[in-house]
């Protein structure tokens, strides 16, 4: 069981992570833009950028050296999805 609490934004940055073998931030932001469309919800930038810094911090996502603002999802953050 996932012992590591997230919120439901995180979680959901989460999932689109580990869907590509690596993804910039705003093609994630992009996609739950357009997932906040669907419901009607609206995604706040300050909310976004603590979400991606709190995954961070866990060690579930990693910044690539290479790749600027891009990301990956480590093997800690797989297992907490």
């Amino acid at each position: 069981m996932n012992e590591i609490e997230l919120s439901n934004l995180s979680l959901s940055i989460l999932e689109i992570i580990a869907q590509q073998r690596d993804i910039h931030i705003l093609l994630v932001k992009g996609q739950l833009q357009e997932m906040n469309k669907i419901t009607g919800q609206t995604l706040e930038d300050s909310d976004f950028n603590n979400s991606i810094y709190e995954l961070e911090q866990k060690g579930l996502i990693k910044e690539l050296e290479t790749k600027p603002k891009s990301y990956i999802i480590t093997s800690k953050g797989k297992s907490a999805i």
